[in-house]
């Protein structure tokens, strides 16, 4: 029976054993899965009484939808809020007309931003959770629901007070904004040429700039129960070890899930999600350089350098038991 550890083996072994099954993988093929279940026009809706935060209903009286706007290529749509309750997020509603099921997917990115009515679009720093559907949308008539679950339930710390201007940026884009995506569909719009219709924010159209007229797409967020997994934790077993960059390692550069390694939120196992996982390892270092070949672009460069890398382990080894050996 072969087994993949042996009685003995250092952690520096076993961090070089993972760099040279990841560069195995660097070739393998993609495979396209949605991040979260997708359902069209849910019974709950906008602001049904469930909802933890939303901003405007487009469908219920006296609002009705009076506008919308087709989601293309690399147009991105926006809106900013203030959340005054800290919760997890378990779900994302969205007021969303699909007529068919194209190809072109969905990305779903939450951003801080430090002023909330702000003339034009200005996010602080980059998205800190990212829901991205490779998947075709499926066809509905008012509402797109994306249910998250496990490890892609993630929390929204209260942010913003009647004395601040402080709150959080929702964009909504294609899956990867590429120019040539076609039109997925349309969001509904309603017209408030007065003031949105929720407390302390405001749409934004692809420009940037604010709107003037038809002022808020519907968006619904839904409180879960389910505790998210910490940073750089895949597998939620709590803290973050080498068994999550196994986990990463895995499935490194293939579309996946959280449970896959993906922790950057891209629906894609990268460079990105070894960046996160080793921010938040706490644990003791292999050796130097360990982690040098998380930078090479060719999986021909990294065939080499893991080769090098395996050859200043063995030499290691060497050093160790000769030094062993004089003491």
């Amino acid at each position: 029976m072969c087994r993949f550890w042996r009685t003995g083996v250092t952690s520096w072994e076993r961090w070089v054993t993972i760099a040279a099954a990841v560069v195995v993988l660097l070739g393998a093929a993609q495979t396209a899965q949605a991040v979260v279940a997708v359902t069209a026009d849910p019974v709950t809706g906008m602001n049904s009484g469930n909802a933890t935060l939303f901003t405007a209903d487009p469908y219920v009286e006296p609002v009705t939808a009076f506008a919308a706007r087709g989601l293309a290529g690399d147009r991105r749509l926006r809106q900013t809020f203030k959340n005054p309750t800290t919760f997890n997020v378990g779900e994302i509603i969205i007021s969303f007309d699909v007529t068919s099921a194209p190809e072109t997917g969905m990305a779903i990115r939450f951003y801080e931003v430090n002023d909330v009515v702000a003339g034009s679009w200005a996010a602080a720093g980059e998205p800190f959770k990212q829901i991205v559907v490779t998947d075709p949308l499926p066809t509905s008539n008012m509402y797109l629901s994306f249910a998250l679950t496990g490890s892609d339930v993630f929390a929204l710390p209260a942010r913003g007070t009647a004395g601040d201007s402080l709150g959080y940026g929702i964009e909504i884009s294609t899956a990867f904004s590429n120019t040539t995506d076609g039109n997925t569909g349309l969001f509904n719009r309603v017209n408030a040429p007065e003031t949105d219709l929720y407390p302390d924010g405001r749409a934004y159209r692809e420009s940037g700039g604010a709107e003037s007229l038809f002022r808020d797409h519907g968006v619904s967020l839904i409180a879960s129960t389910e505790v998210p997994c910490d940073p750089g934790d895949v597998n939620c077993m709590g803290g973050v070890t080498l068994d999550d960059l196994a986990i990463i390692a895995a499935h490194f550069r293939q579309n996946g899930p959280r449970d896959d390694g993906d922790l950057s939120g891209n629906g894609f196992i990268d460079f990105d999600d070894f960046d996160e996982w080793k921010q938040n390892y706490t644990g003791p270092p292999p050796g130097a350089g360990a982690l040098s070949f998380l930078s090479v672009p060719e999986p021909a460069s990294a065939v080499l350098l893991v080769g090098g890398v395996v050859g200043l382990a063995a030499l290691g080894r060497r050093r160790r038991a000769a030094s062993d050996a004089v003491n």
